[in-house]
């Protein structure tokens, strides 16, 4: 079997890395979108809580 040459390892490592940094970035903006959508529900209850305790 034929070992890869270093441009080629070079090569694929480069996209393993590019690869591994693309989901990182996915995750960190699903986080960050999940969070958002959470407190903007959160206070909607909230608001709602309050609303009817105070009557309308």
């Amino acid at each position: 079997m034929e070992s890869l040459s270093e441009g080629t390892t070079a090569g694929y490592q480069q996209i393993h890395d590019g690869i591994i940094h693309l989901v990182d970035s996915a995750r960190t903006e699903t986080v960050r979108s999940v969070n958002a959508l959470m407190t903007a529900t959160y206070w909607e209850i909230g608001r709602r809580i309050v609303e009817f305790e105070q009557g309308g």
